[in-house]
């Protein structure tokens, strides 16, 4: 029995092996897929980096091309039909809810009492006035 021990280790070693190098494998086509950056390190590891998010831009493309009030979830949802799907993710929430602060502080938003926001244009400034 002891014979056959070192044979199965080495088996079961080169084994983990093919399957550790199909596992980075797949981790590269995933990253390509996203759209991400990938930078192979020496120690066979991978260490995958989305690409940065242009929030600032990508939430004001949102209001450019809509006069509604929106809401946070609104807002999320639209981002990923622009192709930021990280948007949908919760830990991203706070980016966006903090960018939405930041355009009402810049007065390209405006936020009403329920929390809902839209842009701050002219044609909302004639329509308070009438």
């Amino acid at each position: 029995m002891e014979n056959k021990r070192p044979d199965v280790i080495k088996l079961l070693e080169n084994e983990r092996m093919y399957y550790l190098e199909q596992i980075k494998r797949i981790d590269i086509a995933l990253a390509a897929l996203r759209g991400e950056r990938i930078t192979i390190e020496e120690g066979n590891s991978i260490l995958v980096s989305s690409k940065p998010v242009p929030w600032v831009s990508a939430i004001e493309n949102v209001f450019q091309s809509t006069d509604k009030w929106l809401t946070i979830k609104d807002v999320q949802n639209k981002l990923c039909e622009n192709g930021i799907p990280e948007a949908l993710d919760k830990r991203k929430k706070p980016i966006i809810y903090s960018t939405l602060i930041r355009k009402v502080k810049n007065e390209f938003l405006e936020r009403n009492e329920d929390g809902l926001y839209r842009k701050k244009g002219e044609s909302n400034i004639r329509a308070l006035e009438l």
